[in-house]
């Protein structure tokens, strides 16, 4: 009896070393946080470092589970492969959005390799910003004509429990277009949004070009401010063609006989039929009080003044 006791306990530890041994063979790296706990307020990011130790040098992939609404994360990188008896650290991003609402979240941030995988749980603690709004434009690129105008919308967007008036306003306006927005101070509710109307209308005296404008949002009674770019593109009208004759696109620039153009850059006059009738500035051919495109001119169309054929020498 007492000689089958020993055999059966002898058997027995030869299976725990056995089942140790399976388990340490499987055992093949290890995994740690540092911190464990980061505290982070909305639409901000918090970062952990996580240490892989190789035992096999084989290679390890990274993931991550438990994440609120409204966060995201990235390992950099996403997999490693640390070598045989080293270390090899990955930075893990956790990206906090306005609307990630406030809490405290357990991460399961896990390492597999082709034995099995490895977890390690951090902290994540949610605090909530303080009161504040964002806008942006849609689109932020116009393109508009001279005496044309067209629309964009623009989106406050209220930020924990900002609550209240945003004055809108644009800068960086060239000479002769004008901007409105409706309303220009959009009321917006804690954690909504407002989508007020900006019209952009360019005039016939605008100069072509490109122009980059700046939509401003001003709250808390002006201690408070936010902008959006907005590119502002200006293209001339040009003038419709109808056989022999162009529609009078372009307003009076006070062009006539013995015409002396004042202003940034330089003017000459072309000699048409009777005189100097017209003249080439900033890449416009002007014909008495209209211009027109230069493609228009070098076509051998007409004047639409005087009907008359006009020459570049």
């Amino acid at each position: 009896m007492r000689s089958k006791l020993l055999a059966s306990t002898f058997v027995l530890a030869i299976l725990v070393l056995t089942q140790q041994a399976l388990v340490g063979a499987t055992d093949l790296f290890t995994i740690e946080a540092n911190p464990t706990s980061i505290t982070t307020m909305q639409n901000t990011s918090a970062e952990y470092t996580i240490t892989i130790g190789s035992i096999s040098g084989l290679p390890v992939t990274l993931g991550v589970t438990g994440l609120p609404s409204g966060a995201t994360a990235a390992f950099s990188p996403s997999s490693l492969q640390p070598p045989v008896g080293g270390t090899t650290p990955s930075i893990l991003v956790v990206t906090v959005r306005y609307e990630t609402p406030v809490g405290s979240y357990p991460l399961n941030v896990t390492a597999s390799d082709s034995s099995g995988t490895h977890w390690v749980i951090v902290t994540l603690n949610v605090a909530a910003t303080s009161a504040d709004f964002v806008i942006s434009v849609l689109p932020n690129s116009l393109t508009i004509n001279t005496t044309e105008s067209k629309t964009a919308i623009v989106t406050v967007q209220s930020i924990a429990a900002y609550s209240q008036n945003t004055t809108l306003s644009v800068t960086g306006l060239p000479a002769h277009v004008t901007a409105t927005v409706t309303p220009t101070a959009p009321w917006t509710w804690a954690g909504g949004t407002a989508h007020p109307i900006m019209r952009i209308t360019v005039g016939a005296d605008a100069i072509s070009g490109t122009y980059p404008l700046t939509v401003v949002g001003t709250g808390f009674n002006g201690t408070l401010t936010h902008s959006a770019p907005l590119t502002l593109i200006v293209v001339p009208t040009e003038a419709s063609v109808a056989g022999g004759n162009m529609g009078l696109a372009f307003a009076f620039i006070g062009i006539g006989v013995g015409v002396a153009v004042a202003g940034v850059g330089a003017a000459f006059a072309l000699s048409g039929q009777g005189g100097s009738e017209a003249i080439v500035y900033g890449g416009y051919y002007y014909c008495r009080k209209h211009r027109v495109p230069l493609s228009y001119v070098n076509g051998g169309l007409w004047c639409p003044i005087e009907r008359r054929p006009m020459r570049t020498s």
